[in-house]
């Protein structure tokens, strides 16, 4: 199953001023939306901060990851968990852990599950990535978006 990765605009923005505000620290945190014939769409980034986080590693919290959906999905039961994402303080794409990780825990999901990359240069280049997962594959898929800042 080929599945594609759709980023509406106020995630994009959302993940950028996030990656931004926490220069040269990654961030990250769960990535929501919905599925389309085909198509993961994501639309909100919501951050989950990391206290640790350092210039290459970032690690999610899992409870308040998962209250932070809880919250979100009760105010806009259209959306759900689609995935994770986090920000790159250099122009780089998803490391091999990055895609390790993805196909790690799409294994355990029943659907295609998204890795957004946001990786930031310069005072407003970024460069938007996404690694896609899915039971139904052994390997992870890496595509760069097209954004407006690349």
């Amino acid at each position: 199953m080929i599945v594609r990765v759709r980023l509406l605009p106020a995630a994009v923005r959302g993940g950028h001023l996030a990656g931004r505000g926490a220069s040269p620290r990654e961030t990250g945190g769960i990535a929501l939306g919905w599925y389309d014939r085909g198509w993961i769409v994501v639309a909100d980034l919501v951050e989950v901060t990391d206290p640790n986080s350092t210039t290459n590693t970032f690690q999610r919290d899992p409870v308040k990851a998962s209250r932070l959906l809880s919250e979100r999905v009760q105010a806009s039961p259209d959306i759900g968990y689609v995935g994770e994402w986090h920000s790159h303080p250099a122009l780089v794409r998803p490391s091999l852990t990055d895609r390790q990780s993805i196909k790690r825990l799409a294994r355990t999901s029943l659907m295609p599950i998204a890795l957004v990359v946001i990786a930031l240069g310069g005072e407003s280049a970024y460069r938007t990535y996404c690694v896609t997962g899915s039971t139904a594959r052994s390997r992870a898929e890496l595509r760069r978006l097209k954004s407006a800042g690349s």
